[in-house]
C-alpha cells in the first residue's frame, strides 16, 4: 500500500510540534492539501493550522494560499467558521491583480 497511514499520523504529530512563529501561509497550505489530496482527514492537525492560519498576518497571504487553504477544509468536509471569516477578510484586501485562474 502506498498511503502509509503511521507516516502521516507521525509527520501530523511533527507539524503540530513545529511552532507557530515558523509557519508561514504557504506551508500551512501544502500541508493542508497534502492530507486533503491523500483523503486523511487528521481533525486535529487540520484545526491545529486552522488556528495558526488565524493568526498569521494577513499580508503573509497571497490569493493562492488562500483558495488552498479553503479547498482543502472543503476536500476535508471541515468547517471552521473562524477560519473562513479570516480568509474572507483576507481576499478582501488583495487586490483584483493578486487573483489569477490558478489562484483560484
Amino acid at each position: 500500500e502506498l498511503l502509509d497511514s503511521k507516516l502521516f499520523e507521525h509527520c501530523a504529530k511533527l507539524s503540530m510540534d513545529i511552532p507557530p512563529h515558523a509557519w508561514d501561509a504557504q506551508g500551512v497550505a501544502l500541508v493542508l492539501n497534502a492530507y486533503a489530496k491523500l483523503d486523511i482527514v487528521n481533525t486535529e492537525l487540520f484545526r491545529h493550522l486552522a488556528a495558526i492560519a488565524i493568526g498569521l498576518p494577513g499580508s503573509n497571504f497571497n490569493a493562492q494560499a488562500v483558495s488552498n487553504v479553503a479547498n482543502a477544509f472543503a476536500r476535508a468536509d471541515l468547517l471552521d467558521a473562524n477560519l473562513f471569516a479570516r480568509l474572507s477578510e483576507i481576499s478582501k484586501a488583495l487586490g483584483p491583480g493578486d487573483f489569477s485562474a490558478q489562484a483560484v
